[in-house]
């Protein structure tokens, strides 16, 4: 059986005196945005501390030290590093709202109709007292981030119009894009009608007065009454 001590043997004619010192670790503090799998951690020889990480952040280093006999822990100092999801990509016409209540994080952006970017806001509110983040340029898209869109008026909004970066470091949701609807189109017909189509509904009129004869006259009122019935 091993015991936490070193033994120091001193030796006279008629005494033996014996030193014992316990072999101890450096105290172990458990990683930013980390934790002990027991709330508290030994530091004696042959101790044992695990070390886990908060949801969103993965661990780099050892997640099992053992103190040694010479004082020192096995294995690397671990830390905990925030988790990202990559990128979204540009989406023409749109306008972006991604932000993340923890961090205080918010950015808003508008792209044109090539997907550039037209106008970029960014704002930082106070950081949570829970959190702590690896410096100031910690990139937006960590987990829990969420991203809102919106088109403007005259587009269809296709996809997911709000889209969340998962402990997975991806994007739930589809694809977002607009979709610039159905244009009115005008097309002059053999009576010399302009009709008016739309998704819903087409509308004839006629732009300039002609006398029609009977035979187009007829034509005419069979078509106004067609188009009643659409």
């Amino acid at each position: 059986m091993q015991f936490p001590y070193q033994t120091n043997l001193i030796q006279n004619h008629r005494l033996h005196v014996y030193f014992l010192s316990v072999v101890t670790c450096p105290l172990p503090i458990p990683p930013k945005n980390g934790y002990f799998v027991k709330e508290k951690c030994s530091n004696v020889l042959n101790a044992a501390c695990g070390v886990r990480c908060n949801i969103g952040f993965e661990l780099m280093g050892s997640s099992v030290r053992i103190c040694q006999k010479n004082g020192t822990w096995t294995g690397n100092q671990p830390i905990c590093k925030a988790k990202h999801c990559p990128s979204l990509k540009a989406v023409a016409h749109a306008e972006v709202v991604c932000s993340h209540e923890d961090e205080g994080y918010q950015k808003m952006t508008s792209y044109g109709e090539r997907g550039q970017v037209l106008k970029e806001i960014v704002k930082r509110k106070p950081v949570h007292k829970n959190v702590i983040l690896e410096n100031e340029t910690t990139n937006e898209f960590t987990v829990d981030t969420e991203c809102r869109f919106g088109c403007p008026v005259g587009f269809t909004m296709i996809g997911s119009k709000l889209r969340t970066c998962l402990p997975l470091t991806r994007w739930d949701g589809l694809q977002t894009t607009c979709k610039r609807k159905a244009s009115v189109v005008y097309k002059r017909n053999i009576f010399n009608f302009c009709c008016r189509i739309t998704l819903k509904k087409i509308l004839c009129f006629q732009p300039l007065f002609v006398h029609p004869s009977r035979k187009s006259l007829m034509a005419y009122m069979n078509l106004i009454t067609a188009l009643r019935q659409v």
